[in-house]
C-alpha cells in the first residue's frame, strides 16, 4: 500500500483574509504564532480537525493573502485524496500556488525475497549492501544481548528529498497508535501478527519530473495532479530508484555496476526521477546579474510588490540553477 502521509500546500485567498469560510467548515484559532506568520487557525468539519492553516505573514514582502495549509493526517488516509483537496480548494476559493511539502510512503511486512527491513540495515552498516551515490545517514537501534536496528534514513535537513525506513508498529506503539492506519493496513491484507514497516520520501523544495526512460516522454504534475493514486505509484517509484537504491557491495570500482537489490514485486524501473532545471558551472557575469536583479528589486518593492516577488523568483531559480544559493543568502541578503 502506497499512501500520503503529510502534505502542506501554499495558497492564495482574499476570502481568509475577510473570514470567508465555507459554512461548512468551523475555525479554531490557536494561541501562538510561527516564525513567518501571525495567525494559527485549525479548520474543522463536524467532530473531525482537516487542517491547519497559518496566515497573516510578519513581513510585508510576503503577499498578504498568502496561506499555509497542512492537512491533517486522518484526512490523507481517505480513498480519493485528489478529489477531497481540491473539493477543498474550491468550496473555499482558494488558489493553489504550490505544494510546498508531501510525504510518500509504502507500508509492508517484509521486502522482496522475505528479506527483512532490519536485516537490510544489518548488511547496510557491514558494508555488505550500499546506497547509490553519496548522502548522509542515520542508524537507530538498541543494543542489549545483541543490535537491533527500527530506523535508517538518508539525507539532511536540508536534503530536497529524504527517505526514511523505519519500523512503523513500534513508531506508533511508542508515540501514539492511529487506529485509522491500523484499519488501513487491514484493508490492504498486511500480516498483523508481525511489525510492519514503512519506506518513506520527505518531498520538499524545487518540482522534479517524471521521465519513462524507454521512451523519452517526460511527465510533469500540476496542481494536484500528483495527488492521483497512480500518479503517487509513480512518484514512490521513481523516488525508490533514485534515493533508496541498494546495491550488493561488489569488486567493481564502479558502483553503478553493482548488483541491485529488488526490494519491491511491482517496481516499475522504467520511471526516472529527473531535475529538469540541473545545476551548471556559475561565473562572475552570473553573480553581476542576480545582484543587478536583486538591487531593482530593493527599489521596486515599496511601489510594486507583485513585480518585486516575481524578480525574486526569477533570481532565486537562476541561482539555484547556478549553484549559487548559499552564496545568495550569504551575501547578498545579508
Amino acid at each position: 500500500m502506497i499512501i500520503i502521509d503529510w502534505l502542506q500546500i501554499n495558497c492564495y485567498s482574499k476570502n481568509y483574509i475577510k473570514n470567508e469560510w465555507n459554512k461548512k467548515y468551523t475555525l479554531k484559532k490557536l494561541d501562538y504564532q510561527t516564525r513567518h506568520f501571525k495567525t494559527v487557525q485549525e479548520i474543522w468539519h463536524k467532530q473531525n480537525i482537516i487542517a491547519t492553516v497559518v496566515s497573516d505573514p510578519h513581513s510585508k514582502i510576503i503577499n498578504p493573502n498568502t496561506l499555509l495549509i497542512k492537512f491533517d493526517n486522518k484526512f490523507l488516509y481517505q480513498k480519493n485524496i485528489k478529489w477531497e483537496v481540491d473539493t477543498f480548494l474550491a468550496l473555499n476559493n482558494l488558489q493553489l500556488k504550490s505544494i510546498s511539502r508531501i510525504d510518500i510512503a509504502k507500508d509492508f511486512n517484509s521486502f522482496e525475497n522475505n528479506l527483512n527491513p532490519e536485516e537490510l540495515i544489518s548488511k547496510f552498516l557491514s558494508n555488505e549492501y550500499c546506497v547509490k551515490g553519496k548522502s548522509q545517514f542515520k542508524v537507530i537501534g538498541n543494543t542489549n544481548r545483541k543490535n537491533t536496528f527500527e530506523y535508517l534514513s538518508f539525507g539532511s535537513g536540508t536534503s530536497n528529498v529524504v527517505s526514511y525506513l523505519y519500523n512503523k508498529t513500534k513508531e506508533m506503539q511508542a508515540v501514539k497508535w492511529k487506529p485509522y492506519i491500523f484499519d488501513t493496513w487491514k484493508k490492504n491484507n498486511l500480516d498483523l501478527t508481525k511489525d510492519i514497516w514503512r519506506l518513506e520520501f520527505r518531498i520538499t523544495g524545487k518540482a522534479k519530473s517524471l521521465i519513462d526512460s524507454k521512451t523519452g516522454d517526460i511527465e510533469s504534475f500540476s496542481g494536484t495532479d500528483i495527488l492521483k493514486e497512480e500518479n503517487i505509484i509513480k512518484a514512490f517509484y521513481a523516488n525508490l530508484k533514485h534515493y533508496f537504491a541498494i546495491v550488493i557491495k561488489g569488486n567493481d570500482t564502479n558502483k553503478a555496476r553493482w548488483k541491485t537489490v529488488k526490494l519491491f514485486d511491482k517496481e516499475t524501473p522504467a520511471i526516472l526521477l529527473k531535475d529538469l532545471s540541473e545545476k551548471v558551472a556559475s561565473n562572475r557575469s552570473d553573480k553581476i546579474f542576480i545582484k543587478k536583479l536583486f538591487s531593482y528589486g530593493q527599489e521596486v518593492i515599496q511601489e510594486n510588490l507583485d513585480l518585486y516577488l516575481k524578480l525574486e523568483d526569477c533570481f532565486k531559480n537562476f541561482a539555484s540553477s547556478r549553484g549559487l544559493s548559499r552564496w545568495l543568502t550569504e551575501r547578498v541578503y545579508s
